[in-house]
């Protein structure tokens, strides 16, 4: 088993007290587990006006952050663990709200709910914590995505057969986390889930051509479904390719060619698709 302690840039600096993430490693699973969050900024500044709700909202903002800081998001989290100062039925239904916000529509995780007398610093009120249990990392190491037409855009799984490859496409491989966009070119509204690679298989080179775009099949469980828009009309913007921006990235790669296709994407992509999620 292999650990990783990650300290997420925008999250306060309290490396010298804890790691902000600790990821435990195996096959075929990573295990994750979240240190609590409080809301602060990454200065340490109270979230807001500093008020319960304000501290709640900061809280699950940086929760979000060192998820995607471990390749994941709310749909991997298996177990909550809230802390509160001065415990009460109506800071619990604003509690209540703002899980079920993250959570959407999917099933909730565990989680405990515990009224405490103090946090760390007095002026803290609320502490949110949370393990999560994800798929490993696959064969590469890297993280894809993929624009394609779909026939039902809201499936539990996805079959790809033969798509092409571009920009490390090719590499993909089982247990590696895809991003899934219904091509526009098809009607399809740009992204949708994010999901497992469950089988890849590449496809043989036909003879007596010298060039030929590398194709791979691929098979896909879905973990979660977009909860935001993002397509064609709010990346066309990004189209200085040089700025090393995110948005650019995926323009560059899914929308400069119309041409449906399997790309690897950077982890700063990848971080910026979680949060659509």
């Amino acid at each position: 088993m292999k650990l990783t302690h990650l300290n997420p840039s925008e999250l306060p600096d309290w490396s010298s007290l804890f790691s902000q993430v600790v990821i435990a490693e195996g096959s075929p699973l990573r295990v994750i587990a979240v240190s609590g969050q409080v809301g602060v900024d990454r200065s340490q500044a109270l979230s807001g006006d500093g008020s319960f709700a304000a501290q709640l909202d900061g809280a699950f903002k940086n929760l979000l952050v060192a998820l995607s800081a471990a390749r994941c998001s709310v749909a991997e989290v298996v177990k909550l663990t809230i802390y509160v100062v001065g415990y009460s039925y109506d800071k619990a239904d604003i509690i209540r709200e703002t899980v079920r916000g993250h959570f959407g529509s999917r099933p909730l995780p565990a989680y405990s709910l515990i009224g405490v007398e103090a946090l760390a610093r007095p002026e803290l009120q609320i502490e949110v914590e949370a393990l999560a249990i994800a798929e490993g990392y696959g064969d590469t190491g890297m993280m894809f995505a993929i624009k394609a037409e779909l026939s039902d855009p809201w499936a539990e799984t996805f079959a790809f057969s033969a798509q092409k490859t571009m920009y490390g496409g090719k590499h993909i491989a089982k247990g590696d986390t895809i991003f899934v966009f219904a091509s526009e070119n098809e009607g399809g509204p740009g992204l949708i889930a994010s999901g497992v690679v469950t089988s890849a298989k590449a496809i043989a080179k036909k003879r007596g051509i010298a060039r030929q775009t590398p194709r791979v099949s691929i098979a896909i469980r879905r973990t979660a479904l977009a909860k935001r828009r993002l397509g064609r009309s709010e990346l066309k913007l990004f189209s200085d390719w040089n700025d090393g921006r995110p948005e650019t990235e995926l323009n560059f790669k899914f929308y400069r060619q119309a041409t449906n296709k399997i790309v690897g994407i950077s982890d700063e992509a990848a971080t910026f698709l979680r949060g659509f999620f």
